[in-house]
């Protein structure tokens, strides 16, 4: 799985393909024990062409179980830095740690087996939903692929169809509605049951009544799990353990929402665009002259 295929341009594609060929298991790499979750960046700096930085100096700690939002405008490294995870390309410097281990350590089989993604424009593929499912885990039983159905508040559409988890989905899921295509995606990850899940603007697709079931969804899938949500309404990650905002490819500001706010900085800023009834930050400690495109 890409995780920014589906929403880049051809030549963005392109780059990203080739950096992604560069990306070697090493000789000595072993198996990855199962994670708890923890997750490191130190000092990594990323570009996909020499002299246009998208990531500088990023460094943050996660903890198992937390859940973290990632917000920022347009271009300002989020996905990118989340594809550095699964090691879809590694950091041009720094380095990238899952339970303090570098994950250039782990084959790479075994890391991507534990991390769980879930794009905004979900990849369904021209095959059956149970396959489209089962594609989390190849070798998933019936049950499992009805209980992950079920887990993602699916089941009962899948039954309403003539040929239920048989019913051949078309190329891309076009034949499905956004809700339903986003709904079978969650289940394939929940299939997986990743200590790690990265959720790449699930919603931002998706109507209000869509995106709140959605959301409800993912809520229940995160349990447990430390979970990375990219999201264009703050609302979306509210409720994160820690809120890491970037801005041109730096880590710019984390905290809490609340913290956050308070600090009066580009993320209130951003918050008060989103909500104009609500009081103003301090305007001197604005971040000035920034848009959201």
């Amino acid at each position: 799985t890409r995780l920014s295929k589906a929403t880049v341009s051809g030549e963005r594609v392109a780059q990203i393909l080739a950096i992604q060929e560069r990306v070697r298991e090493r000789k000595n790499a072993r198996p990855a024990p199962p994670f708890r979750g923890a997750v490191s960046f130190n000092d990594v700096n990323f570009h996909y062409q020499k002299d246009c930085p998208v990531l500088r100096n990023v460094t943050f700690h996660v903890e198992p179980g937390q859940l973290v939002g990632l917000v920022g405008a347009n271009g300002a490294g989020k996905s990118t830095l989340l594809g550095l995870i699964p090691r879809l390309y590694d950091p041009i410097e720094g380095g990238v740690e899952i339970d303090g281990v570098n994950v250039k350590r782990f084959t790479l089989e075994s890391l991507r087996e534990q991390i769980g993604i879930v794009l905004q424009q979900p990849i369904l593929f021209g095959t059956t939903i149970r396959e489209n499912i089962a594609y989390g885990k190849p070798d998933a039983t019936v049950d499992e692929v009805e209980a992950a159905a079920r887990a993602a508040d699916i089941h009962e559409f899948v039954l309403s169809l003539p040929h239920g988890y048989d019913t051949v989905v078309a190329e891309g899921g076009v034949s499905l509605s956004g809700g339903q295509r986003q709904k079978i995606a969650i289940a394939r990850a929940i299939i997986k049951n990743p200590p790690i899940l990265i959720l790449d603007e699930p919603t931002t697709a998706l109507d209000a009544a869509a995106a709140a079931e959605v959301n409800a969804t993912l809520h229940r899938l995160g349990r447990g799990k430390t979970v990375f949500r990219v999201a264009h309404r703050l609302e979306d990650v509210a409720d994160a353990d820690v809120i890491l905002v970037l801005r041109d490819g730096e880590l710019l500001e984390q905290g809490t929402h609340t913290e956050l706010l308070r600090a009066g900085g580009w993320y209130q800023w951003i918050s008060t665009l989103q909500h104009p009834d609500a009081p103003p930050a301090d305007p001197s400690r604005r971040m000035a002259g920034r848009s959201l495109s």
